[in-house]
């Protein structure tokens, strides 16, 4: 269809400005020029939130539904193990759904929702 506008990042290490440095708070080599970019300014508890485009509250009410479907579905994977006739499809069934879920949510405006990818 169309090509993406290559990523700030890529433009940096492109150009030759810096070699790309492993940034072990982000989990990837950053250019030197795009270092700042990825430090935590502002209130903590809204800058993570801020950048897959949610509220403070948003974010701990989806964070909150995913924790607790995983406890449960953990649960069912214990009780399957001591009983293995028990629970038989509840761990990986749980597993697909939040898989399904999460990355429903992820495709939705990645441009927006995801800015740094």
């Amino acid at each position: 269809m169309f090509e993406e506008e290559p990523s700030r990042r890529a433009k940096l290490i492109g150009a030759g400005l810096a070699k790309p440095v492993w940034n072990p708070e982000v989990g990837r080599a950053m250019a030197a020029g795009e270092q700042g970019e990825h430090q935590m300014s502002g209130n903590p508890f809204t800058s993570h939130p801020k950048e897959v485009g949610e509220s403070y509250g948003q974010h701990f009410g989806h964070a909150a539904w995913f924790g607790v479907r995983m406890i449960g579905g953990g649960i069912a994977c214990l009780i399957h193990a001591v009983f293995p006739f028990l629970c038989v499809r509840t761990g990986s069934q749980t597993m697909n759904r939040l898989h399904a879920k999460l990355h429903g949510r992820a495709e939705k405006a990645n441009w927006e929702r995801h800015p740094m990818i």
